[in-house]
């Protein structure tokens, strides 16, 4: 079995340091997105270096314990290549993902070869090094925060929210993946820790609740509500008490979910607390996905390309009224109604079945449990506070990558507990314990840079190029090539500061590049509109193709 456990355990610590490195990454100062960008990068990295430990398991994908897994794999890879290329937004967009955002194709074949090498884990020692990991990059923000509220934000970024952003750039991301972690503390407070590390567990614990009030978000309340209320049910199901207690914790967490539930919805006593003006937005979101899912069933609208939809899918209501004409959004506030939009109904029902897995992993891990896991009741916590974040939010890596490695988790642990097919495992990994691990890890993880590297590179170049103020720069990171590929936010972006320049012939120019490499993107035709040097007939036609990307807006009636 050392030879496992050898081999495993060097894939699992290097797993461990790139999902914490993923998590807190943030790169300022040369960079317009100092998140997103450089956080799939990494994530590309790590997810190829895992590659190596898929292949040298390749004969356990077959095996009737990993069938399932596979094939649900296999199923929502693809579902992503289908909608990749029939998907009718531009190729780099689905590829790479819109900007600030990323969550087009490469991030999720990243996300699921995290997931497929999670689920070949036959180590306990292999989850407790996630769960480090977690609690690390739980830890980190917390320090973060409590070095903000004392001396100021340390990261020189625009904070538009005046809360707490954490090193995701979003408070609602922040609050939703240190809520996830009060939960974590907890179970880690409640394991045979030595005495040192429960007091530090029990001073992030408290940190984590300050943390998210920093936030000043509902949704990291909640999820924190949520991480908390599994703990204290995991926990009562290994104590000895009598069924009646048990039941009265599940009733009363029940009626109290109902309420909050209601309140976020502006009914009951608790709305006045609750209820936010973003809840009604979202209903406005979830129902254009839904119509932007339906409109296109078999591929979807494209990879990360919602926001190119949205104006001609959303409601009357929407578009008049709440949220109005001129907010728009590129998520639907639900990863399942996202996918749906994005990529349509195949994709949506493979993602799904990862929820599913996960859900009858946590059955039989809780079925199988004599005493209290603290690893179990994280992975179990972990999941369902995400799942809770996912019905409500926006996909974002950073947070995202923990739904998958929960979902991984839950499935090799399930499997782990009923002690099977180890011995197997074990011919399979011998022959390959004189391999230079470190060597192939670093291999593969260069090859992920330079299938990742584009947007990151592309940003980059973008950034120092507007900062020099000069038009040749600017001109020169608008020519497409692997390592720069174009975007529709980085057409409006040098409009706007051509037209600002009164460099008219340049900004002109760009708004006719732009509306040709995205004719879907309502913003291009705009920008179009009003560039000093378009032509009457321009005008005219970027004027009809508005109105058709957009056709309950009544404000492009005052046009002319």
């Amino acid at each position: 079995m050392k030879v496992i456990s050898t081999i495993e355990t060097k894939f699992a610590k290097f797993l461990s340091f790139g999902v914490l490195i993923i998590t807190v990454l943030i790169v300022v100062g040369s960079s317009t997105d100092p998140v997103n960008a450089p956080k799939m990068l990494v994530l590309g990295a790590v997810s190829f270096g895992l590659i190596p430990f898929i292949i040298l398991n390749k004969k356990n994908l077959i095996k009737s314990e990993y069938k399932v897994t596979t094939l649900v794999v296999v199923c929502f890879l693809s579902s992503l290549f289908i909608a990749l290329l029939f998907g009718n937004s531009p190729f780099s967009q689905k590829f790479y993902g819109t900007y600030g955002r990323n969550t087009g194709f490469l991030t999720f074949v990243a996300l699921v070869i995290m997931f497929w090498c999670i689920t070949l884990f036959n180590s306990r020692t292999s989850h407790k090094y996630l769960v480090i990991s977690l609690a690390v990059s739980g830890g980190i923000n917390i320090v973060y925060c409590l070095i903000r509220s004392m001396v100021g934000d340390p990261i020189p970024w625009n904070n538009i929210y005046g809360a707490f952003l954490g090193t995701f750039g979003n408070p609602d991301f922040a609050g939703a993946f240190v809520g996830i972690t009060s939960g974590v503390y907890l179970a880690l407070l409640s394991s045979d820790a030595n005495r040192k590390y429960k007091w530090l567990y029990f001073i992030l614990f408290l940190g984590s609740l300050f943390t998210v009030l920093e936030t000043k978000t509902k949704q990291g309340i909640l999820i924190a509500l949520i991480s908390i209320s599994v703990f204290g049910f995991l926990t009562l199901g290994n104590l000895t008490i009598r069924k009646i207690v048990k039941r009265i914790y599940v009733f009363t967490i029940s009626i109290l979910a109902i309420f909050v539930v209601l309140g976020m919805l502006q009914i009951g006593p608790l709305s006045s607390y609750l209820y936010k003006r973003s809840v009604s937005l979202r209903g406005s979101y979830w129902n254009a996905a839904w119509h932007a899912g339906i409109s296109h069933p078999f591929t979807g609208v494209g990879l990360d390309s919602f926001g190119d939809f949205y104006r001609r899918v959303r409601s009357l209501k929407a578009a008049t009224w709440l949220p109005g004409s001129e907010t728009t959004t590129n998520s639907a506030h639900n990863y399942y109604l996202d996918l749906f939009a994005s990529g349509g109904i195949l994709l949506l029902l493979s993602y799904l079945s990862f929820t599913v897995i996960g859900l009858i992993c946590i059955f039989r891990i809780y079925r199988s449990l004599k005493k209290f896991d603290y690893i179990a009741s994280i992975m179990i916590l972990g999941f369902l506070s995400f799942q809770a974040q996912a019905i409500i939010s926006i996909s974002q890596i950073g947070l995202a990558i923990w739904g998958w490695i929960f979902t991984g988790m839950l499935v090799s642990y399930a499997r782990i507990s009923k002690n099977e097919a180890l011995i197997n495992e074990k011919k399979v990994m011998k022959k390959h314990q004189d391999l230079p691990v470190g060597v192939i890890i670093f291999a593969s993880l260069c090859v992920g840079i330079l299938i990742f590297v584009p947007p990151f590179s592309a940003d980059a170049k973008w950034f120092n190029a507007t900062k020099s103020q000069k038009l040749q720069n600017v001109e020169t990171a608008l020519v497409p090539s692997y390592f720069n590929p174009t975007s529709s936010t980085k057409f409006l972006d040098a409009i706007r500061i051509l037209e600002n320049s009164k460099l008219y012939k340049e900004s002109h120019k760009y708004a006719l590049l732009s509306v040709k490499f995205n004719p879907e993107y309502f913003e291009a035709w705009r920008s179009l509109y009003f560039a000093t040097n378009s032509t009457a007939q321009e005008r005219q036609l970027a004027l009809s193709k508005m109105k058709k990307l957009d056709p309950l807006n009544r404000n492009l009636d005052n046009f002319k």
